[in-house]
């Protein structure tokens, strides 16, 4: 017996919360244990049904961020009876009550997404519980549990071959569906996305609109909370106007997220299909035009093809053009290229990076103690020269 179990499909996710950014890079979403730094978070729980009692052997895919340090650990409980790899921890929220945990995890020495054995349990026949127990609040990731009775069966890692794995242990097809035909597809779902979207839709086209998250807006989404105000930026007094203007004053009337201003416009929109949580994975072209696209859902690993007309690419990373197989730069031009005051004098390889910001999941928020506070940074932090 070897039994598949996403994590992001576990039925209760505690403090977890699911990463479907790098799908196209590692196969699938995860789940990661992220709220205040150093303070673990509540378990992930989910159910999996075993055939007989025994002895059951879970692995675990994993990912050490850092290698040098390890920072983000966890341990996996199966069942009620014992598992084999050390006792756990006390005194957490939503901690296992019955089953001892497994081995530590998220310590190999590799920054590779690698499959590690979780441990080895006695379960009884029926429903098992599942447990993913985050030990550091430290950013600990775990991408699937597979449950087996076969102690010679080791999991494959490579993309391709753990795509072709998972679908034969879920009893699911690894082909590509139809997903129609259409005027117009616009690939991202962001502050570019869903005002093309919305215009070629308010044009009599039949539309579809691909989005990877679970939500729209991108990076204006209630997930990562970045405004429309690119044109002030530079100019105070300037904003965007069109389309991303009634997103706007919906937002500032109703006094809602980006998101919500954004949802607003597309429900119901005539001619208007919003399909979510699909990354744009391939592309067939003809004579150097795109005839369609393939898409994958992040949490069902589904494929389907869509066919259009006419393809708009706003990932924000350029993903469509990729696969079409577009002409490329990454980093940024010389200044002389383009005749651009601010580029550099000499072309490079810099790119957009994120940043800490407070009162984000994950991030350190200041708060004002009236007196000088010491920052207590755990021992794997990089130190800055003064």
């Amino acid at each position: 017996m070897v039994r598949w179990i996403d994590a992001i499909q576990f039925e209760r996710k505690g403090g977890w919360q699911e990463d479907t950014q790098f799908l196209l890079q590692m196969g699938q979403g995860y789940l990661i244990a992220i709220d205040r730094p150093g303070e673990p978070v509540e378990d992930a729980v989910t159910q999996t049904h075993i055939p007989r009692p025994g002895k059951y052997r879970v692995w675990a895919r994993t990912k050490n961020w850092l290698r040098e340090h390890s920072p983000g650990r966890f341990r996996v409980s199966a069942g009620g009876a014992g598992g084999v790899g050390g006792a756990g921890r006390s005194g957490c929220p939503g901690s296992s009550g019955g089953a001892a945990p497994g081995r530590l995890l998220g310590g190999l020495p590799t920054e590779r997404w690698s499959w590690e054995i979780a441990g080895d349990f006695d379960l009884e026949a029926g429903e098992q519980e599942l447990r993913l127990m985050d030990e550091t609040g430290y950013m600990a990731r775990c991408a699937a549990l597979i449950v087996t009775d076969d102690f010679d069966f080791t999991p494959p890692c490579e993309v391709e071959r753990l795509r072709r794995f998972r679908a034969e242990a879920l009893g699911l097809s690894c082909g590509v569906a139809d997903g129609g035909a259409f005027d117009v597809i616009v690939a991202g779902g962001g502050p570019g996305g869903v005002p093309a979207a919305l215009a070629a839709a308010r044009l009599g086209r039949r539309t579809l609109l691909i989005q990877s998250r679970p939500v729209l807006g991108g990076n204006a989404s209630s997930e990562a909370g970045v405004s429309f105000n690119g044109a002030s930026s530079r100019q105070p007094h300037a904003r965007e106007g069109g389309i991303a203007e009634e997103i706007r004053r919906l937002r500032d009337h109703f006094g809602c997220s980006w998101t919500r201003a954004m949802e607003m416009l597309t429900d119901g929109q005539p001619n208007l299909t919003v399909v979510l949580n699909m990354f744009v994975c391939g592309a067939e072209t003809e004579n150097g035009s795109i005839r369609s696209v393939t898409a994958i859902h992040a949490g069902t690993l589904e494929r389907r093809r869509f066919a259009a007309g006419v393809f708009i690419d706003c990932t924000g990373d350029g993903w469509l053009g990729y696969f079409a197989g577009a002409r490329y730069r990454i980093g940024r031009e010389a200044g002389w290229q383009h005749g651009e005051l601010l580029a550099p004098e000499a072309a490079d390889g810099v790119t957009m990076s994120g940043c800490l910001e407070g009162r984000g999941v994950g991030a350190f928020d200041p708060i004002d103690t009236g007196r000088p506070a010491e920052f207590d940074a755990p021992a794997w932090c990089y130190r800055f020269p003064p």
